[in-house]
């Protein structure tokens, strides 16, 4: 990965002078919260007690008044969290974009379209749900990209109705060079995204252009990775044996099952993730917690780094 830019520095210069306003405004959220959980544990106590007849009189009146300081909290937790989600995002996340990246556009509430989500065939299972975050769209060395965090999932029809997640982690998409028309998927071994069957392609999956297998008689890159296209010559045009060891030494280094596709003069990779990428930690006076949004954001440059996807702009 890119080599750390000065983090003491900014972290000195730009993370703490704003810490203690973070850190009140988490201390406010948790006050309500805790506010909230006695508000209503009280209501509870106060029914209890006047149907077993130990509150004798008023056992109502109060289980209504602790049920409205309940509301009460509620709605103030909802809201200084949301307030306290909000500066946390533009204090603490943007000035680290802004810091590693300049003239990007960052936007917390957004996320890569789902048009583009199929379109890259990484992963074709249909979705009910579909949600991310922290949108980032800029310019690195010369490669227009835009990529966020992705969760997708789909409604369970099994015994346990319950969601069963498709995919979660970043989704990258970057532009290269137009005349790359053709669709080339570099899925992980034994994650193909194709159907077992008539009904998988059907009713299961999202279309795809249809594809051949493609042997790219190199025994340590199809260890880890199948490779499908629609134009064998454009698949080998892109995935020349330096490109090949660069997606293993990238898949060494970051040790996740990474999928690559390049589709219609984009590039789309997906790293799939379980955690939340940018959200506030537990402890946001943490150092090492501020320090891993750093590397996080510099993941994003490294995909480029790494894939020297500036040879295919």
């Amino acid at each position: 990965m890119e080599n750390i830019k000065d983090f003491d520095a900014f972290y000195a210069l730009k993370i703490l002078p704003v810490l203690d306003v973070l850190k009140a405004e988490d201390k406010q959220v948790n006050k309500w919260g805790i506010g909230g959980f006695i508000s209503f544990a009280l209501a509870v106590l106060c029914i209890i007690g006047n149907y077993t007849g130990f509150l004798e009189t008023g056992g109502v009146m109060l289980a209504v008044f602790f049920g409205v300081c309940t509301v009460v909290s509620i709605y103030f937790y909802t809201k200084s969290d949301d307030d306290f989600n909000s500066d946390f995002k533009e204090k603490i996340i943007r000035e680290i974009i802004q810091y590693l990246l300049s003239d990007v556009i960052y936007k917390p509430g957004n996320y890569t379209s789902s048009k583009e989500y199929k379109a890259s065939s990484l992963y074709r299972h249909y979705f009910d749900y579909y949600e991310g975050d922290d949108y980032v769209e800029g310019q690195y060395k010369g490669v227009s990209f835009h990529c966020s965090q992705l969760d997708t999932s789909f409604d369970s029809l099994g015994r346990r109705n319950r969601q069963e997640q498709v995919f979660k982690g970043l989704f990258f998409v970057a532009f290269m060079n137009s005349n790359f028309a053709a669709g080339t998927y570099v899925w992980a071994r034994g994650r193909e995204q194709l159907g077992a069957t008539i009904g998988d392609e059907r009713y299961r999956l999202y279309p795809m252009p249809h594809v051949m297998h493609m042997k790219m008689n190199n025994p340590a890159f199809e260890k880890y990775f199948s490779v499908y296209g629609t134009d064998p010559s454009e698949a080998g045009s892109i995935l020349t044996e330096r490109m090949m060891a660069l997606m293993l030494q990238f898949k060494a280094q970051i040790k996740r099952d990474i999928s690559f596709s390049f589709v219609a003069g984009r590039c789309y990779v997906a790293i799939p993730i379980a955690e939340d990428l940018l959200e506030p930690a537990t402890d946001i006076a943490d150092k090492e917690e501020i320090k891993k949004y750093f590397f996080t954001i510099l993941l994003i440059l490294s995909i480029i780094n790494s894939l020297e996807l500036t040879e295919l702009a």
